[in-house]
């Protein structure tokens, strides 16, 4: 390639890669700049202070860390999430051997390595962790694990540590109120979707048999319901994809009814005043179904499973969802006619 095409090639990168900062007629550059640089399409492009942040955030990571870090301490936002977090891992950590696959040795795989985490959460020597991150730099290479502007929380094997984004948590919510328990569902499900995908597991043969007895059957919704995406992606994929959110989606459901303090201390359901006829537990799942509303961009669903059947597939396969809304018994078939695939241990609700 001649000499001059290549440094017309560089040029036209960094035109990309500061194109949130050119004028609004350029709407193209940022479009690229969403594609090249943040690896999807977004619906924010004419937002351009996010864009803004999201290249600062790409050019200097540790430093946006540190400032995402230093402003949940100024707020005192960064100790409540901490305490949060650790009563999410308890309610998961209590649950884990619902789940029909899991044996005794299995749970006690999965308690081990985070309780230990949740005993130093509690102590003081999250605190020296957190003025040790201010002070050294060098810190920030372990603990960035994650974009603070990403909406999944990750598992990184190597650290043997979770990250949960500052943006899962809502900080215009109080978070002593009751409402910000339908916040942390949303981040139990994010969480616990990437923490269970990477747990320890000892299987013995009937644990086993039940696993792969659960992804069949995922799989065979997902080839039912969902075909023309089906013949795209393998179907064991996307069978343990599903057993992954439905069981995601359960243990958020715990956490959201044992974290919720109205109703375990006063036995009072959680009711919104402009909703006064809209339980809790419905509430709790329109917010998971509002959590899944997205850009209509073409571009971006082109290799994405459409929203509504990401929402859709797991709840068929929750029974309290069935019950929340009055929906008929699920006890064998769904509404598809596929059978019902109970990801928790008879006899488990």
């Amino acid at each position: 390639m001649p000499s001059i095409d290549v440094l017309n090639y560089m040029g036209f990168l960094v035109l990309v890669h500061i194109a949130p900062f050119l004028p609004e007629e350029l709407r193209r550059l940022r479009d690229l700049f969403s594609i090249s640089v943040l690896g999807r399409t977004t619906g924010e492009i004419k937002d351009r202070s996010l864009l803004c942040a999201r290249l600062v955030e790409r050019t200097l990571p540790y430093c946006f860390t540190k400032a995402a870090q230093q402003l949940c301490q100024t707020n005192r936002h960064d100790v409540a999430a901490r305490e949060w977090l650790s009563k999410l891992e308890s309610v998961f950590l209590r649950h884990t051997r619902d789940f029909a696959w899991m044996s005794e040795l299995s749970s006690l795989l999965v308690r081990l390595p985070a309780q230990e985490a949740i005993s130093a959460v509690a102590k003081s020597e999250q605190e020296e962790r957190l003025r040790r991150l201010f002070a050294n730099s060098s810190m920030l290479w372990e603990r960035t694990t994650g974009s603070e502007l990403a909406v999944e929380a990750t598992f990184r094997d190597q650290l043997q540590s979770v990250h949960v984004p500052a943006a899962l948590f809502n900080a215009s919510v109080p978070i002593n109120s009751s409402v910000f328990a339908f916040h942390l569902a949303r981040v139990a499900f994010l969480h616990e979707n990437s923490y269970e995908r990477d747990a320890p597991l000892s299987f013995t043969d009937e644990s086993r048999q039940k696993l792969e007895s659960l992804i069949t059957c995922f799989e065979e919704d997902a080839r039912a319901n969902l075909p023309d995406f089906a013949s795209r992606h393998s179907t064991p994929y996307l069978g343990r994809h599903f057993l992954h959110q439905t069981s995601a989606l359960q243990l958020a459901l715990r956490a959201f009814d044992e974290l919720l303090s109205v109703q375990r201390i006063w036995k009072v359901d959680l009711r919104f005043q402009d909703l006064p006829q809209t339980s809790a537990r419905q509430l709790f799942f329109i917010y998971f179904a509002l959590d899944n509303c997205e850009s209509a961009d073409h571009d971006f669903h082109a290799n994405l499973l459409p929203a509504e059947q990401r929402v859709n597939l797991p709840l068929k396969h929750v029974r309290p969802f069935a019950e929340a809304f009055g929906c008929r018994d699920q006890n064998s078939k769904t509404v598809t006619g596929v059978s019902f695939c109970d990801v928790l241990r008879q006899g488990v609700k």
